[in-house]
């Protein structure tokens, strides 16, 4: 009888999980009908397209395998199985040392260790957090794909070994102290934020503002990296599709990124495909807390999907805990900043995943709003942006420092 009921509980898993695939390969199919640029089909085609010029998409390319693929850090948590690893590009003002298999960097050979940084396998290195399943002195990097341990020594002066884990290449630092070469390790992992930004051209003024408080959202999300480890992710969409602009873990490197953003002449709003890339950024089980920042000026329009995309989220919170109930850090919050009235599909994708949904009138409201919620929920004292509160004709901004105040006669 209990083997009986083992395989029934085995048949109903595998029910749920085919569920699961079904629904989210729907709604890919639908976002690829509509030709959502930036995100690469199993047949290697990609890159944004405009939407006037549709592509179509073979069915059979959007199978459980495809999706098993795109999603698979996200529901699984991460392994070999999803191939290489690229880092997105980022506007690092840094200089970079490559690092080579089995090589030794002396940080004592350095006397600029906090103005560069290391690549190795592809990627800049960051560092880590612990792993508190180890016994040894391991840290791990966000996307786990890289780890860090502390073959002697302490963090204040030891030998630390890195490894690609999947490429099976390493190499050491000697003398190496928290922090050298922006490499921080850390107990204390807080949240990876993805922020899914719409250039539609009647973002402008939004997207300016949005400019202005960079640093400030950067430094709330990641406070001190001595002491916390976080991460920001920088997605931009519009009618040529959707675009990851970076990984961050520096405040000016995400600044200096955000500052090169233009708006693009478009009034297509391609939310749910932003949605499904800010959530790609995110991987299960790294100890950070999960949560999208969605802004947009209008209301989607890819509306035949999107009470799939109401679908879809629930599923992927539903599926990316299933392996670890216990596990509340890998729900994916979104918050979304509506910068135009009423728009119900943000107030209840926001109210599903448990975010917050935060309507602005104009730019000194969206700054305000912004600056809170990443300011842990704590106002913030709008003084500290010198008062150089910009009005736009988009944005009816009457008052420099308070738009409730009547302007000076």
């Amino acid at each position: 009888m209990r083997r009986y009921g083992q395989v029934k509980l085995g048949e109903l898993r595998e029910l749920v999980r085919k569920s699961i695939v079904a629904l989210i390969c729907a709604s890919f199919t639908l976002l690829y009908a509509q030709n959502i640029g930036g995100v690469k089909s199993a047949n290697g085609a990609g890159g944004a397209r405009s939407v006037s010029g549709a592509e179509n998409i073979d069915d059979e390319a959007i199978d459980e395998a495809y999706i098993d693929k795109e999603l698979h850090t996200l529901i699984y948590g991460a392994d070999c199985s999803c191939g290489a690893h690229v880092t997105p590009r980022s506007a690092s003002p840094k200089s970079t040392i490559n690092a080579s298999n089995n090589s030794t960097i002396d940080s004592t050979k350095y006397t600029d260790t906090k103005s560069r940084t290391i690549s190795f396998n592809g990627s800049v290195l960051y560092g880590g957090i612990f792993d508190n399943t180890s016994n040894a002195n391991l840290y791990l990097s966000a996307d786990r794909r890289i780890s860090y341990t502390l073959t002697n020594g302490t963090l204040d002066n030891g030998t630390l070994e890195i490894k690609a884990i999947c490429e099976k290449q390493s190499f050491k630092i000697s003398n190496f102290s928290n922090g050298d070469f922006n490499i921080y390790l850390s107990k204390n992992p807080t949240k990876e934020v993805a922020i899914a930004l719409n250039v539609n051209t009647s973002m402008k003024g939004y997207i300016e503002a949005f400019k202005e408080i960079a640093p400030f959202v950067a430094k709330h999300i990641l406070g001190d990296r001595e002491k916390q480890y976080a991460k920001i992710s920088l997605v931009i969409f519009s009618n040529r599709g959707t675009e990851n602009l970076g990984t961050f873990y520096d405040v000016q490197e995400f600044a200096n990124t955000v500052n090169s953003v233009q708006v693009i002449k478009s009034t297509v709003v391609l939310t749910n495909a932003a949605i499904i890339r800010s959530i790609k950024n995110f991987t299960k089980d790294n100890g950070l807390k999960k949560e999208v920042y969605l802004i947009v000026a209008g209301s989607p329009d890819d509306t035949r999907n999107t009470q799939t995309m109401l679908n879809l989220t629930k599923s992927i919170n539903a599926s990316i805990v299933k392996n670890s109930p216990q596990n509340a850090d890998n729900l994916v919050k979104i918050h979304a900043f509506a910068l135009s009235p009423n728009l119900e599909f943000l107030k209840n994708i926001a109210k599903i995943t448990g975010g917050t949904y935060n309507e602005a009138n104009n730019s000194y409201d969206f700054k305000k709003q912004i600056l809170t919620l990443s300011n842990g929920g704590k106002p913030f004292d709008m003084r500290k942006l010198d008062n150089q509160i910009r009005p736009s004709k988009t944005n009816k901004i009457y008052d420099p420092d308070n738009p409730q105040d009547k302007p000076n006669k």
